[in-house]
């Protein structure tokens, strides 16, 4: 048991969980290294006893609780499975092929998203829990180091304190390489085009990837917190970054926006070793905004909608909507 205010010294866990409102115990593996975590606070609903007569006020009526939203931000190393483990649960699906190391995880953005985790933090001599835990939106971005980062936001069903020793056992995943700005390729052509090759790479700066999933929060009869969210609403892809220079591809994407012309991309970025990379493919992708702003350096500013394609383009067999493919180490699903 932890008994430290000491962040250095306290853990963060986080596991795939099964049924929503009940959490998994976490131990060897599940580690979380996460920079920065917030929302794993209880916060009440209450409502003071304002009536006729009562002079000042004396009582406050204790409701459900205030629907928690977790949120963290965790460096992702290229074969850690923990820190990888938001992608595969918005994304929504993890098949794996491969008998030996390395091992292929296939993750497409599926219709509908129905997996939730269970995340703790140790707090002095305490450790707190969001026993259910969905993620509604996972950004993917580069810190001022130019290290691969997700910064992670969801709802959870409560937080409550949970036993003391919960994370005694917890390990974390053995140390692996960070994926960098500097190995990391953006492509993109025309969705008719050829399949992708060098010709196609675009230097850019800011690039960040964002999945989202909206999901509802329903109180019911009988319960002290939200039933299993779902996510009515369609789950988004964004794609936004900056071409340092106005060049011809900016022009391209300017024209390609009036038009409704589709584009297809993929990011890859390599690992210490080709069995340590990740890839992801964008099948259809649509101009949504494309602007280059008055400056000293006239450069472009760009954001792109990932889209279901009618059928997979050139150099994408069988890949139809965002998908993510993952080489690693780790041989078991995700989610």
């Amino acid at each position: 048991m932890a008994d430290s205010v000491l962040k250095r010294m306290l853990k963060i866990a986080v596991a795939k969980a099964s049924t929503w409102g009940t959490a998994v115990a976490v131990g060897a593996g599940d580690g979380l290294r996460a920079l920065t975590i917030s929302g794993m606070d209880r916060q009440i609903n209450i409502a003071p006893d304002h009536s006729a007569g009562q002079q000042f006020e004396g009582f406050a009526h204790v409701g459900i609780d205030v629907t928690p939203n977790p949120s963290y931000t965790v460096l992702v190393n290229e074969n850690d499975d923990t820190a990888m483990l938001a992608l595969a649960a918005i994304l929504g699906d993890d098949t794996v092929s491969g008998g030996s190391d390395p091992y292929t995880h296939t993750m497409p953005f599926e219709d509908e998203g129905a997996v939730f985790l269970s995340l703790y933090r140790q707090e002095g001599d305490e450790v707190k829990a969001c026993a259910s835990f969905k993620p509604t939106s996972v950004e993917q971005s580069f810190d001022g180091n130019g290290i691969l980062q997700f910064t992670v936001n969801g709802i959870g069903n409560k937080i409550t304190i949970a036993a003391a020793d919960a994370c005694d056992t917890v390990t974390f995943p053995t140390r692996s390489a960070a994926y960098t700005m500097d190995n990391t390729t953006f492509r993109i052509n025309a969705q008719s085009g050829d399949a992708l090759d060098a010709d196609d790479a675009l230097e850019v700066a800011d690039l960040v990837v964002t999945f989202g999933r909206e999901s509802d929060t329903v109180l019911v009869t009988g319960g002290d917190a939200i039933v299993e969210p779902k996510d009515g609403a369609y789950p988004t892809c964004m794609i936004t970054f900056r071409i340092p220079r106005k060049n011809a591809m900016s022009k391209t994407l300017y024209t390609g926006m009036g038009a409704g012309t589709m584009f297809k991309g993929d990011i890859t970025i390599s690992g210490s070793a080709a069995s340590r990379q990740l890839l992801e493919q964008f099948p259809q992708l649509q101009v949504e905004a494309c602007s280059n702003p008055d400056n000293d350096v006239i450069y472009t500013e760009v954001t792109l909608r990932g889209q279901k394609a009618a059928a997979p383009p050139t150099g994408m067999t069988g890949v139809t909507k965002p998908t993510a493919i993952w080489k690693s180490g780790v041989s078991g699903a995700l989610v």
